[in-house]
C-alpha cells in the first residue's frame, strides 16, 4: 500500500511522533505530512537537493544536508540558514543532542565528520570509509552505525573500534535504529 503517492524523489525521512508529523527531503525541498499521510505540504521549498534530515525536537530545530553544506531551520520551517558551509557531498546526518555533537557522512571525501551542535570544531571523525551515506547513533550504547558501498558498519561514538557490522550488501543508503 502506498502511504503517500506521487512523490518525486524522496531521500531522508524523520518522524516527530509526539506532534504526529513526518518530514522528508526530496530533490527540491523538505516536505511535511501527518503520520497518517494526510496534509502533505512543501515545508521548506527551493532547496538544492537535500538528502539527510534530523530533528532536535526539544531544541525546536531541524538539520539537513545539501550538496554544499549542512543547513538548519526552526521546526515550523522559518529561519532557514547555512549551519556549516563549504562541504563537498554530505549525505546522512545524526545528532547527539545530550552530548552536544552532530555527525555526518561525506560521500565525496569518503569520511565521517563530527562537529559541535552549534557548528563549531568540525573535524574528520572516521577517515577512509567507502561512499558513506546513512548514519544513525545509539547514544545509550555509545555506538554509531553507517552505510557504505558494501555494507553496514559500526564504531564507538569516539570513532574507535570500526568494524563491518553487516557485510556484503549492495550499496545500502538509509539506515534506522530501534534501540
Amino acid at each position: 500500500q502506498v502511504h503517500i503517492p506521487e512523490l518525486d524523489e524522496p531521500r531522508g525521512i524523520v518522524l516527530d511522533v509526539a506532534e504526529g508529523k513526518m518530514y522528508w527531503t526530496e530533490r527540491d525541498g523538505i516536505y511535511r505530512a501527518n503520520l497518517d499521510g494526510t496534509d502533505v505540504q512543501v515545508h521548506i521549498p527551493e532547496l538544492d537537493e537535500p538528502r539527510g534530515i534530523v530533528l532536535d525536537v526539544a531544541g525546536g530545530k531541524m538539520y539537513w544536508t545539501e550538496r554544499d553544506g549542512i543547513y538548519r531551520a526552526n521546526l515550523d520551517g522559518t529561519d532557514v540558514q547555512v549551519h556549516i558551509p563549504e562541504l563537498d557531498e554530505p549525505r546522512g546526518i545524526a545528532l547527539d543532542v545530550a552530548g552536544g555533537k552532530m555527525y555526518w557522512t561525506d560521500w565525496d571525501e569518503d569520511r565521517i565528520y563530527r562537529a559541535n551542535l552549534d557548528g563549531t570544531d568540525v573535524q574528520v571523525h572516521i577517515p577512509e570509509v567507502n561512499r558513506p551515506w546513512g548514519i544513525v547513533l545509539d547514544v545509550a550504547e555509545g555506538k554509531m552505525y553507517w552505510t557504505e558501498r558494501d555494507g553496514i558498519y559500526r564504531a564507538n561514538l569516539d570513532g574507535t573500534d570500526v568494524q563491518v557490522h553487516i557485510p556484503e550488501l549492495d550499496e545500502p543508503r538509509g539506515i534506522a535504529l530501534d534501540p
